[in-house]
């Protein structure tokens, strides 16, 4: 199986989110930033309560922002990150790796050639598929991930056979012993 596609910047920042997303550190981070943040706006409402004792408009106005954290985080959080990541990660940085791309499965091995790099690996060092709605990421190690955008498919159809082929052939490799299914 041979598909032909063209990658960008968004496609490189949708790469770096999933591996964020999906780092033992990255989501160590998160939830300590969480915790720690929220922890905070709310020591700012209950101090001052506890200290003088008064229910006033400032204690409202600062429950209602620490609600607001608490619950707002994680939406705030990924909106902070692609926005950061989005300056970053632009046509001119991923100038050379992003474009043209070919991706070659067979049941054997998959390959994946770009202008500046080709990876090849065999079925059993694939660690791990993952989809969402705009990629499908083909995991070969922590940091080794193949991405294939979902507009590089004509059709919807075209993309789920193409989902359910690279499932087939990674179940059938033998495992490597000690690979976590992701």
């Amino acid at each position: 199986m041979e598909l032909s596609y063209t990658t960008n910047a968004s496609d490189y920042l949708a790469l770096l989110q999933h591996h964020l997303e999906r780092s033992v550190l990255g989501k160590r981070f998160v939830y300590f930033a969480w915790i720690a943040i929220a922890s905070l706006a709310w020591m700012s409402v209950l101090l001052p309560y506890l200290k003088f004792g008064v229910i006033d408009l400032w204690v409202i106005l600062r429950t209602a922002l620490a609600t607001g954290i608490t619950f707002g985080f994680p939406f705030l959080y990924r909106w902070y990150n692609e926005r950061v990541f989005g300056q970053l990660i632009n046509e001119r940085s991923v100038q050379g790796i992003a474009g043209p791309t070919l991706l070659v499965a067979t049941s054997e091995v998959i390959e994946h050639r770009t202008k500046m790099t080709t990876t090849r690996a065999s079925w059993q060092d694939v660690s791990g598929i993952v989809s969402t709605p705009q990629h499908d990421f083909i995991s070969l190690a922590p940091l080794v991930t193949i991405m294939v955008p979902a507009t590089a498919f004509p059709e919807r159809e075209a993309r789920v056979a193409f989902q359910a082929q690279l499932n087939k052939w990674r179940a059938s490799a033998k495992p490597l012993s000690g690979r976590a299914d992701t």
